[in-house]
C-alpha cells in the first residue's frame, strides 16, 4: 500500500469531517468520559486488514493509521505488522480521529479500541516505523517508538536490522533509500562500510558480487575508491 506524508490543506479536513458525519448512521456508539463530562462518539468495526497500517471498515471506509508506516509487502516484517494490526482490531469497536484524507481517499486517522490507542500499540510492537508528521499525540507515539528501539522489537530486532551476511562471503551491503530513488552498495574496505547497517524492512539487502548488486539496480557508493574490488 502506497504511503503519503500526513500533509493536507484546509479543504481536505472539511471533507474528512463530512465523511465521518455521513458514517454515523451505520456505526455503533461509545461513551467517553472526560473529567466530569461524557461524550458520545461513533464507532466502527474493521472488516478487512489490508496491511500493517491500513484497514477497511464495515461501512466501507478505508482507514490509514496516522504517524506511522508499516513495511511494504514482501519486505521484512510486513507479514508480522499485518498480523499485529489484525490482533489489535478484530471484533473490537473502533473510534477514529480523522486527521485528513489522503490522495487515495483514505481517512488518515488516530484509531482507538477499548484497549487504547491502536497507533501507539503498533509503534510499541516495533513492526512499524514512526512517521515524523505532526499530530495531537506525536509525543506519545514517539515514546512508543523509542520503547521498541530500546527493547529491539520487531523491525529493530536482528530479524530485520542486519549486521551479518545472510550467506558466507555475501558481504556487500545494499542500502535502499528514498523510495527506490537512491540504491547504493558498499564493499568491505569502503570508508562508510563499518557504519552501514542494513534495515531490511526498507529494502536493504546483502549481495555476493558487484554485478549482482548492479543488476538489482544498486550503484557503488561514491566514496568507494576504484581500487577496492570484489
Amino acid at each position: 500500500m502506497a504511503k503519503k506524508k500526513n500533509k493536507v490543506g484546509r479543504g481536505k479536513k472539511i471533507i474528512a469531517g463530512a465523511l465521518v458525519t455521513a458514517a454515523i448512521a451505520t456505526a455503533g456508539w461509545w461513551t467517553i468520559s472526560s473529567g466530569k463530562s461524557k461524550i458520545i462518539v461513533p464507532t466502527e468495526v474493521a472488516s478487512q486488514i489490508i496491511d500493517g497500517d491500513t484497514f477497511l471498515t464495515q461501512s466501507g471506509q478505508m482507514i490509514r493509521l496516522s504517524n506511522l508506516n508499516a513495511p511494504e509487502t514482501g519486505m521484512c516484517g510486513s507479514d508480522e505488522a499485518t498480523e499485529e494490526l489484525k490482533s489489535l482490531l478484530t471484533d473490537k469497536p473502533l473510534y477514529q480521529k480523522v486527521i485528513f484524507v489522503d490522495s487515495y481517499k483514505r481517512l488518515v486517522s488516530l484509531v482507538y479500541s477499548p484497549d487504547g490507542s491502536v497507533n501507539e500499540a503498533m509503534l510499541r510492537s516495533g513492526w512499524v516505523r514512526f512517521d515524523s508528521g505532526n499530530g495531537p499525540e506525536k509525543e506519545k507515539l514517539q515514546t512508543a517508538r523509542q520503547h521498541a528501539i530500546d527493547h529491539k522489537l520487531g523491525i529493530y530486532s536482528e530479524k530485520c536490522l542486519s549486521t551479518k551476511p545472510d550467506r558466507p562471503g555475501c558481504d556487500i551491503k545494499g542500502n535502499n533509500r528514498n523510495g527506490n530513488d537512491e540504491k547504493i552498495y558498499t564493499l568491505p574496505g569502503c570508508p562508510n562500510y563499518p557504519q552501514t547497517i542494513l534495515q531490511k524492512d526498507l529494502g536493504d539487502r546483502w549481495f555476493c558480487t558487484e554485478s549482482e548488486a548492479i543488476k538489482a539496480g544498486f550503484k557503488r557508493s561514491g566514496n568507494c575508491h576504484s581500487n577496492i574490488k570484489r
